[in-house]
């Protein structure tokens, strides 16, 4: 298959809306994937291309031009998370198996799904680990044994499930054939069975075994028989029986490959040839992070790493080809800071536990991402949970991290850390640990809270290098979760909902202090675990909570002790969401709610909350999951960034920031040709714009109204009726008409 087929393919995929707007390089109302492709999990190749599995996407490299090229679900896969891939050169076909049992055949003008062992019934796991083709038929190795696929009829015909000696479910690592057995390396032993067509393999009692639990990962076919491996020791299969093979290997075998007659073995530090009856060191590797695959072809040796993504060896140096994406596909949180969208993939468990992940900061910048490793004294920075860009007089514009373990890092000063041994500071170590949680500037100071000390909150004033530390009498108070700065001084903090949950007010000049929970009249919130805290453009603070979401008409007013229930919006009959775990809230240019659950993908709501816009999830969108993690709207380029339990992707969305006035106005595309069907964008728009179309006799066809400075018109009238061809005007002002602005659109 070439990378032509291949290309032509994905465009047949995404045919559709073809609208770029002005301000990004994506279609409006389309998506994008923001994946790591760092952790490569199977290669295979063509004639033409190398296809690269990475954990929730897949790549193909050209091998005449070296050209890197995605593909995801935003593409047309079916799915996300990618357990192994095979290319089979004599029906020119990839096949694709998920974690979750999905397969997807790619063949040169199509892509076929078979989602049978997904949807089947089954007790445990999926996870395909291995694919092969024997005699026509693709043999695909999971967590509940082998599954035979036929690509002619495009079904599973076959399954060999239950294999292990006691007839329970075994999962399968690697698989291979000889002339008339098939052979599974497996964590209890070796397994064998006759390909004879009287042999009933879906009894486990047909199978044989060798080295029963001695725990097998590879197994590959040579010229002279088979090859397993069980950690550090290789296994030879002769024709006959198993036997240990004699050459010692010195560190965990992770993967073989067989070419030029040779059987060549990787580590984490090396690949080895196997010359008679010793190792010989064809390539030594960087061992900072595990080896997973290894491909071998004219073009050198393809290496798959762990962390590092995909290595080529040739003409004794080394090159990435791993496409541009974020470190790694945990989202913790998103940022945009200094115009740039920034990814951190800390963070602790939900009984407030770390998760002791390295400080990655992964950066988008101009459509590509970069990545740096946080580190202090050549230690990774662990579990960094929140960003916040400080600028003032002492340190100028310095970016400072907050870590769940190591309290507050300056990561513009060469990472210093800021903790209890600073100068004047108020942090505390607890249990070998400073778990700090929030980070929130306020003119020259930053706001840190820090979870499980009586004096949880902590201001320092970076002018004046002056602290203060804040203790507010009540046990909710000393478990902080999140922090939220308002304009007038009052600040809103979250606390742990294992601890009580709610918000606790307070503002340090006036020494006035409140605690919010669910109780009507003493806060009267959904649920007592507050996730997400926003303020709109009409300055009503949202709240977002474990079963639903509320809003704070006038927050301001808070601390003065009256009676407050918060204010639920009434949408399809009933409260906004009730009941639904809210896990992020974010507000776009038009003053909309963009809203993330738990487990029902992401909601759009109006300004009001009353009315629907869109619900993505991922069946209906290009959404890899529906379990929302972060949003982040870039309020210049309308790009809603989502963060999911699986990856990163974004929607361009028609809210854009406004302007005061009417500035470089597109209209696009213009002309609008006759089969074109989808929405024309209009922006550059003074804010909230009032945008009449009319005909060229002034005959009214449609009012719109801006979100933010982007408007978009469907081509359509009044009565959705699509309208003739012709020259149409476009008539948009402010809302005193003070500001104005004419364009035209033609109609072909």
């Amino acid at each position: 298959m070439t990378s032509r087929k291949i290309l032509k393919i994905i465009i047949t995929l995404l045919l559709g809306v073809n609208i770029v707007v002005a301000q990004t390089d994506i279609p409006m109302h389309s998506w994008r994937s923001h994946l790591s492709y760092n952790n490569i999990i199977d290669i295979s190749s063509s004639s033409q291309n190398l296809y690269v599995a990475a954990e929730n996407s897949l790549f193909f490299i050209d091998q005449d031009d070296f050209s890197i090229n995605k593909i995801t679900k935003n593409d047309g896969l079916s799915d996300v998370s990618i357990g192994a891939i095979h290319y089979d050169q004599e029906i020119d076909l990839l096949i694709i198996g998920y974690t979750n049992g999905n397969i997807d055949l790619i063949y040169e003008d199509q892509l076929i799904n078979i989602p049978t062992v997904k949807n089947a019934t089954l007790i445990g796991g999926k996870r395909f680990y291995d694919i092969k083709v024997n005699d026509g038929l693709v043999y695909l190795s999971n967590d509940q044994g082998i599954f035979v696929l036929n690509t002619q009829r495009r079904e599973i015909v076959e399954s060999y499930l239950n294999l292990n000696k006691e007839g329970t479910t075994l999962l399968i690592s690697e698989i291979s054939f000889t002339a008339d057995s098939i052979y599974a390396a497996t964590p209890e032993g070796l397994l064998s069975a006759s390909m004879n067509s009287s042999t009933n393999r879906q009894d486990f009692n047909n199978w044989e075994r060798a080295f029963v639990n001695i725990e097998f990962t590879s197994l590959i076919k040579t010229n002279t028989g088979l090859t397993a491996s069980a950690e550090n020791t290789m296994f030879d299969f002769r024709g006959s029986d198993w036997s240990i093979n004699d050459i010692t290997v010195n560190e965990t075998i992770r993967d073989f490959y067989f070419a030029n007659n040779a059987l060549y073995i990787l580590t984490d530090s090396e690949i080895n040839r196997v010359n008679g009856d010793a190792l010989e060191e064809i390539v030594a590797i960087d061992n900072s992070n595990s080896s997973t695959k290894l491909l071998i072809n004219e073009l050198g040796y393809w290496i798959g790493k762990s962390e590092s993504g995909l290595l080529n060896y040739n003409n004794n140096s080394f090159q990435n080809f791993s496409p541009s994406g974020p470190s790694t596909d945990i989202v913790w949180e998103l940022f945009d800071i200094d115009n740039h969208i920034y990814n951190i993939a800390g963070g602790y468990s939900t009984t407030r536990q770390p998760f002791n992940r390295p400080g990655y900061l992964s950066t988008f910048t101009q459509g590509q991402w970069s990545n740096s490793l946080i580190e202090f004294d050549s230690q990774p920075i662990q579990d960094m949970v929140d960003l916040e860009l400080l600028n003032n007089n002492r340190f100028e514009s310095d970016l400072f991290a907050a870590s769940f373990k190591e309290g507050l890092v300056n990561v513009s000063t060469s990472n210093t850390v800021v903790d209890e041994n600073t100068v004047g500071s108020t942090l505390v170590r607890i249990n070998g640990k400073i778990s700090m949680t929030s980070i929130a500037k306020e003119g020259s100071a930053l706001w840190m809270s820090t979870h499980g000390v009586d004096h949880s909150i902590h201001r320092w004033d970076l002018e004046t290098n002056l602290w203060q530390d804040y203790n507010f009498g009540f046990t909710q108070a000393k478990y902080p979760m999140d922090l939220l700065v308002l304009n007038n001084g009052d600040k809103w903090v979250s606390l742990d909902a294992n601890r009580g949950g709610g918000i606790l007010v307070f503002n340090q000049d006036s020494k006035l202090s409140r605690y919010l929970n669910t109780n009507g009249g003493q806060g009267g919130l959904p649920g007592r675990e507050v996730t997400s805290m926003v303020i709109d453009q009409n300055n009503f603070l949202w709240v977002g909570t474990n079963a639903g979401i509320a809003f704070y008409p006038n927050p301001f007013t808070v601390l003065e002790g009256r009676s407050l229930s918060a204010s639920i919006p009434i949408f399809d009959n009933s409260f906004l969401l009730r009941d639904e775990f809210i896990t992020s809230a974010a507000i776009d240019p038009g003053n909309r709610k963009w809203i993330g659950t738990a487990t029902n993908g992401i909601w759009l709501f109006s300004e009001t909350g009353e009315e629907l816009v869109f619900h993505f999830t991922e069946k209906n969108s290009a959404l890899l999951s529906d379990e929302i993690k972060s949003i982040h709207i870039d309020v210049k380029s309308g790009e809603v960034f989502i963060g999911t339990a699986t990856g990163l992707v974004s929607f361009q969305s028609d809210a854009i920031e406004g302007q005061n006035q009417h500035s470089d106005v597109k209209v696009f595309p213009n002309p609008v040709t006759r089969n074109f069907n989808g929405v024309v964008t209009i922006s550059g728009l003074v804010n909230s714009a009032t945008v009449k179309i009319t005909d060229v006799s002034g005959k009214l066809v449609k009012e719109l109204k801006s979100q933010g400075s982007a408007a978009i018109w469907d081509v359509k009238d009044y009565n959705g009726i699509r309208v003739q061809t012709g020259v149409y005007l476009v008539f948009s002002s402010n809302s005193d008409g003070s500001e104005t602005y004419v364009a035209k659109i033609a109609v072909i």
